[in-house]
């Protein structure tokens, strides 16, 4: 079972703790800027179990499936999170979810042409659609496992008058110790040293979009 850090690495983590920051600054990359005015829809989590259903990318071979109680929660994290922000949003309702054939008439991949006439239907400008490509969870306790956690969260804007993609939000994550990967220092600090949750990956996927997409 792997554990958490001994005491021993904490000079380590230090040296590594610069590097990283520096690192990460160097990632962030610049917010869109999204007028007040435009009225933002919020789709509820769905996870893609079809190529139809995407809307970039595809479908990982070890799909793992997200249960229905946890979607319901990562609802909730999601409504919460963007409610601490200065905007106003229309979350739309969890039924009737959008149906999904294989292609559009127009020829383009069925997601992007499904969720931009659904979203229409609420009068919105801007839809806001987040989808779990991939969930494993971690196999064990904070303080050790045998399998970490592993996500994949992605969070698309569709201009709804366009019917294209203008913000995109990716967020994939295997949690992995000091050992294996030094540079995850910054990470493993603001984790407390523990094996976390696919859900507070998930928490994590959900700020970094906000941030991105400019929410």
């Amino acid at each position: 079972m792997r554990t958490s850090i001994p005491a021993s690495l904490c000079m380590i983590l230090a040296a590594a703790l610069l590097l990283t920051a520096c690192q990460k600054r160097l990632r962030q990359p610049q917010q869109p800027s999204i007028p007040y005015s435009m009225k933002i829809g919020v789709a509820e989590f769905t996870q893609p179990t079809t190529n139809s259903e995407l809307l970039a990318g595809i479908l990982p071979e070890d799909q793992g499936r997200v249960p229905d109680d946890v979607l319901t929660r990562l609802n909730s994290v999601l409504r919460r999170d963007l409610g601490a922000t200065k905007r106003l949003y229309t979350f739309l309702p969890g039924r009737p979810k959008p149906s999904f054939g294989s292609y559009h008439e127009s020829g383009r991949p069925q997601g992007i042409a499904t969720w931009t006439a659904y979203g229409k239907q609420f009068h919105v400008d801007l839809l806001l659609v987040p989808q779990v490509i991939n969930w494993h969870q971690r196999q064990g306790s904070s303080a050790g496992v045998t399998q970490s956690a592993h996500v994949r969260v992605e969070f698309f804007l569709i201009d709804l008058a366009a019917g294209r993609l203008v913000g995109r939000s990716a967020y994939e994550e295997k949690q992995v110790g000091l050992v294996d990967n030094i540079l995850g220092v910054g990470d493993f600090l603001k984790r407390r040293g523990s094996w976390v949750t696919a859900e507070e990956l998930t928490q994590e996927a959900v700020a970094k979009a906000i941030k991105e997409l400019g929410l």
